[in-house]
């Protein structure tokens, strides 16, 4: 039987769910001034990226790698921008803003990962945030994500591990 060169993660699944959970309120409370309804897809179930949502990701790099992806509706988007970028009214931002200010967040977000789990264990790297308009038509992706309802819309976050999404 051969051995797998996966090396097994260094952390339980509920140890992320809940550092990721903590990371998004206090970027959301100290950086953004909003507060966020969080929720947790069940495990498996494909959430739909649709087609305009902001998608962007963070790589994290150590002895292992992984990406923390933020996925935006439009009106999600907007609001975090705003919010981020003190615009008093989110339409007058332009689509770069808002992909600026998503990728900023998903920053964010990675970064406190990165420092509540990831920093113990050993030396870890953030990537640079990649951020795109979703153009075409709807996709799936699979596995859970932690999702927020901002304003009504929604902002999901996923971690993808190795080989693997891990499932929130």
């Amino acid at each position: 039987m051969a051995e797998s060169s996966e090396k097994p993660s260094p952390f339980s699944r509920d140890a992320l769910c809940q550092a990721l959970r903590e990371t998004l309120e206090g970027v959301f409370a100290t950086m953004l001034a909003k507060p966020v309804s969080l929720s947790t897809v069940v495990d498996g179930t494909p959430a739909t990226v649709h087609a305009g949502s902001i998608v962007a990701n963070v790589a994290l790099r150590g002895d292992q790698e992984g990406i923390v992806s933020l996925v935006c509706h439009p009106g999600a988007a907007r609001t975090l921008a705003a919010s981020l970028l003190m615009a008093d009214e989110p339409s007058a931002l332009d689509e770069v803003e808002v992909l600026d200010a998503i990728g900023e967040c998903a920053n964010m977000v990675a970064g406190g990962l990165k420092t509540r789990v990831l920093d113990p264990l050993g030396a870890w790297a953030l990537g640079t945030p990649a951020c795109a308009l979703q153009r075409t038509a709807d996709v799936v992706q699979h596995g859970g994500m932690l999702s927020c309802d901002l304003d009504g819309d929604i902002l999901s976050v996923g971690l993808t591990w190795g080989a693997a999404k891990v499932t929130l």
